[in-house]
């Protein structure tokens, strides 16, 4: 797309020729009247039909004589369409060129929407005609929040964006009381765990317990904690 074609044309009469007529179906111009209208541009991938006839001094014009334009063009694809992380940690998405008309073209790419103290990285950076790159986005001091973004692949003049969404967690803190118990042998010790939600964390966060003396078990009730919103708690 944004690429340029040259026309050349002359005809052969009994007579002579008095006029030429070209039309470029897609292209800019779309028609001269000159024998060689030099380069025409086409911007709208798809495949075009260029048209040349001549018109002799008796008014008579030739069968058209005609060619196909082809444009290429490249569609671009993500994934995942949302990623969720931890503040601190790194995302990652997977961007696909796939080519359409024979598209053999450069195509770069950018992404635009990161949220302060983001970094997004692509490997590679570019791809020939077809083919996939990774994009890693490193959160490190990135506040809670959801941010839509935009990744782009571009060849030349042409554009293609793809929307995805990057999510961060905040984080939680954990307490147990009482910090000690004892018991009698065969009895049962009960704890409460609380779950301290910090700005932006929503869980849920899953218990566990290790360092249990020998043929001891324990249980929690419930087992996790969903939709944490300031505190939760579980025996």
């Amino acid at each position: 797309p944004g690429g340029t074609v040259p026309f050349s044309g002359n005809g052969t009469d009994d007579g002579s020729v008095t006029a030429y007529s070209w039309t470029f179906a897609g292209g800019v111009p779309g028609s001269s009247t000159i024998a060689t209208p030099g380069s025409v541009s086409y911007s709208t991938p798809g495949s075009y039909a260029a048209s040349f006839t001549v018109t002799d001094d008796k008014g008579l014009a030739s069968a058209p004589a005609t060619r196909t334009v082809t444009v290429s063009n490249f569609t671009l694809s993500a994934t995942p369409a949302s990623q969720t992380v931890m503040a601190g940690q790194n995302a990652t998405y997977t961007a696909t060129v796939t080519p359409v008309s024979g598209f053999t073209g450069t195509v770069d790419f950018t992404v635009t929407g990161l949220p302060s103290n983001a970094v997004g990285t692509f490997t590679p950076a570019s791809v020939v005609g077809s083919g996939s790159t990774t994009l890693v986005i490193s959160t490190a001091g990135v506040a809670p929040g959801s941010y839509p973004l935009v990744i782009r692949g571009t060849s030349g003049p042409y554009s293609r964006p793809v929307n995805v969404t990057l999510t961060i967690n905040g984080d939680f803190t954990i307490s147990a009381t009482p910090s000690s118990r004892t018991i009698n042998r065969g009895a049962a010790a009960t704890y409460t765990v609380t779950i301290s939600a910090g700005p932006g964390f929503s869980g849920p966060v899953t218990l566990s317990v290790s360092g249990l003396p020998a043929r001891t078990t324990a249980s929690f009730s419930p087992a996790s904690i969903c939709s944490i919103v300031g505190l939760g708690s579980t025996p």
